[in-house]
């Protein structure tokens, strides 16, 4: 008796001991991103995913960093692209989780800012794209009117009242040309203004 006892508890720790170690070894932190496309990883601006810890969900992968400091999550399906996926993160490092990032399987891109981690977003980012033809637009104040855009060649536009105009720098200070006329602007917290001749 003492002979089976003796065997069911070796056969018990050793069971224990191997599934701990396949555990272990699944869950080890690693970068995760080199089974992602090149230009997924040259894109992705989340480079603790370079070294995390992930975990299968259903059909959605689930990133945290290694480094428990960091505080951040990334969810993604299980495609060859990962996408559609989910980040939410601490941007600025300061404990509080303050941005949410959304990308589909078209690669369009929507993401939400809470800048002083006080709960409520303060701006939100729209991107059509990866590809260079693509076009990025903020609203710098959550009013629901975006506030600039990026187009192709990186060509920044600024919205005042409602007109887009090419962002002019001249000088280093930024002008916009209405109706012939080259005007100064300035940007308040992220809209952009006229500035009142002196």
């Amino acid at each position: 008796m003492k002979t089976k006892i003796t065997w069911f508890l070796i056969g018990f720790v050793l069971s224990w001991l191997t599934w701990s170690g396949v555990v272990s070894f699944r869950l080890r932190p690693r970068d995760y991103t080199q089974s992602w496309p090149a230009y997924l990883q040259e894109e992705t601006q989340h480079h603790w995913i370079r070294n995390a810890k992930g975990q299968r969900l259903g059909n959605f992968r689930v990133f945290t960093p290694a480094d428990a400091s960091i505080t951040a999550i990334h969810i993604q399906t299980l495609t060859a692209d990962g996408l559609p996926g989910v980040s939410i993160e601490d941007d600025n490092e300061d404990g509080s989780l303050d941005s949410i990032l959304v990308a589909d399987s078209a690669y369009h891109h929507f993401s939400m800012t809470d800048k002083n981690a006080d709960g409520v977003f303060d701006s939100h980012d729209y991107t059509t794209g990866i590809d260079e033809n693509s076009i990025s637009y903020s609203d710098n104040n959550m009013d629901g009117q975006y506030d600039t855009r990026f187009c192709v060649g990186r060509m920044l536009h600024v919205a005042i009242d409602s007109q887009w105009y090419d962002l002019i720098h001249k000088d280093k200070k930024p002008y916009v040309d209405i109706n012939g006329k080259l005007t100064p602007v300035k940007a308040v917290e992220g809209v952009w203004r006229i500035l009142e001749e002196e």
